[in-house]
């Protein structure tokens, strides 16, 4: 990592934490740990041929409900859609469990260990007793496969009879076992220490320092990825509530509730004591509490320009979609907040 890069994390970290690669290694591994979710299961989807010129119009009630409950887009599925949504369901929440605790990428602080954790317990149990219930009417699904499969190929004008036969057998055949079925399903989350140890001894001197500098730039990356994605994070957040001021004189409940979430995230995930980061989550959490409109709405532009002058000592780029105020007018803002300042000084 260069002078610069190096330059910037030593002002964005509390000073009492050494930029000294081994104990910055050992302070960032001591608060920080990688989680990997893995889920996987037998879909139970096979490809349609095209062309099979169906007549929708003229299934049955029982034809209809299948199509509707086990066809899309040219596959048809041996999994009812509403027992695939709820599968699909738990599996995005779990993965949304470790976006949402992780800082960036997947790197989450050791303090949202026991909670992440425990939602994954929660999330695997429901997860295995969804096909434990598929299990259950595992007859059923199979007897209501073939008949379905059976009549809507019967309606394909498009394909002749033996081509038909030939379909049924493949798609008859493709159904797992219930043996196969079950033992598909998995569910895991790998957890593993964040990766900034040293080359083992040994090596080549050129692969040697190719690792170690490689090492560095991971550890000193993440640090400056951590916070800056943490700052935009606030600044998001606070975008919105100055533009719901601006436009509706109102902050959208929604996003007041985003607020109190991101004070609680930034107590969390501000693993390297960002001074900036620690105001924040006092100011938001002020934001959240504050009944007063006008007295927020102050608090909300007293964050914006405290990130904006902020990100312009530090270098963080910020992302100005979403946020009512040109850069020219923040300048302008700040620049009259400063004289302010220095005014009151001069009469304090």
């Amino acid at each position: 990592m260069n002078k610069e890069k190096m330059t910037q994390l030593g002002q964005m970290i509390d000073p009492s934490i050494t930029v000294n690669e081994k104990e910055f290694a050992r302070y960032t591994m001591a608060n920080v740990f990688c989680a990997t979710p893995h889920i996987g299961r037998d879909r139970g989807t096979y490809s349609l041929p095209k062309n099979l010129g169906l007549k929708t119009e003229d299934f049955d009630e029982k034809s209809s409900a299948f199509f509707a409950g086990h066809v899309t887009g040219g596959h048809v599925s041996f999994i009812p859609d509403d027992a695939e949504r709820r599968l699909d369901t738990l599996e995005a929440q779990l993965r949304n469990a470790v976006k949402s605790a992780a800082i960036c990428e997947s790197y989450i602080p050791v303090a949202s260990y026991e909670a992440l954790c425990k939602r994954f317990a929660e999330t695997k149990t429901a997860y295995l007793a969804e096909r434990d219930r598929l299990i259950d009417d595992w007859d059923s699904l199979v007897d209501d496969f073939k008949d379905g499969v059976a009549k809507i190929i019967a309606s394909a004008v498009g394909l002749t009879p033996d081509q038909q036969g030939r379909l049924y057998d493949s798609l008859v055949r493709a159904v797992p076992t219930k043996e196969r079925f079950r033992s598909s399903f998995y569910m895991s989350l790998d957890i593993t220490a964040f990766p900034a140890e040293q080359p083992p001894e040994g090596l080549d001197d050129a692969l040697t320092a190719a690792i170690a500098s490689g090492t560095q730039n991971q550890l000193y990356g993440f640090a400056l990825q951590a916070i800056e994605a943490c700052v935009g994070k606030a600044w998001s957040i606070l975008s919105s509530a100055a533009t719901g001021y601006i436009n509706d004189a109102r902050v959208h409940p929604r996003t007041m509730t985003s607020i109190a979430t991101t004070s609680v995230e930034l107590g969390v995930k501000n693993v390297f004591n960002n001074r900036l980061l620690t105001d924040l989550k006092y100011k938001l959490d002020r934001i959240a509490k504050e009944v007063d409109s006008d007295k927020r709405q102050e608090i909300v532009e007293e964050s914006m320009l405290d990130i904006y002058s902020y990100a312009k000592e530090t270098g963080i780029s910020l992302s100005m979609k979403g946020c009512p105020w040109k850069e020219q007018e923040l300048d302008d803002m700040l620049e009259t907040r400063n004289w302010v300042e220095q005014q009151q000084l001069r009469f304090a």
